[in-house]
């Protein structure tokens, strides 16, 4: 028998024997079996806070639960754990379609950006209207944010 150690998990593999007397090793497999532990091991669920709380509300209180929430960008499972550890939530200063619309906005200037580092690594020369349009950019999303 062939004991193999394979993706974290101890496999046991019986041999053939050849007509020479030489043994096949991962060739021709009669069996093969994962040990009791390896089972129990794959089942454990990894996180970071294995415990999981639940509770009833009513309608009322979910809709309020949820409406404190949304104005906060959260989930209600989120933002529920949070007001049971008493943690201080703020509101953000821009909406969650705002901040969609500033990342996007921060992607596309990053895109030129990296053009303009390609073509100046390249050897090319850089023109400063195309460094003046970035800059114009980029403080267009900072008044966006003040």
């Amino acid at each position: 028998m062939i004991v193999a150690k394979t993706g974290g998990f101890i496999r046991n593999y019986d041999c053939i024997t050849c007509p020479k007397g030489q043994n096949f090793r991962g060739v021709g497999f009669v069996s093969e079996r994962q040990t009791k532990t390896d089972q129990l091991t794959a089942k454990i669920p990894r996180r970071i806070e294995p415990k999981q709380v639940s509770f009833r509300v009513s309608e009322q209180d979910y809709l309020k639960l949820s409406q404190s929430a949304k104005t906060l960008n959260m989930s209600v499972a989120s933002f529920a754990k949070k007001k049971a550890q008493n943690a201080r939530l703020v509101t953000p200063k821009i909406s969650a379609d705002d901040a969609k619309k500033i990342a996007y906005q921060l992607s596309m200037i990053g895109n030129n950006l990296n053009q303009l580092t390609k073509l100046a690594n390249e050897g090319g020369s850089i023109d400063a209207q195309s460094l003046r349009a970035i800059k114009e950019q980029v403080d267009n999303i900072w008044q966006q944010l003040i």
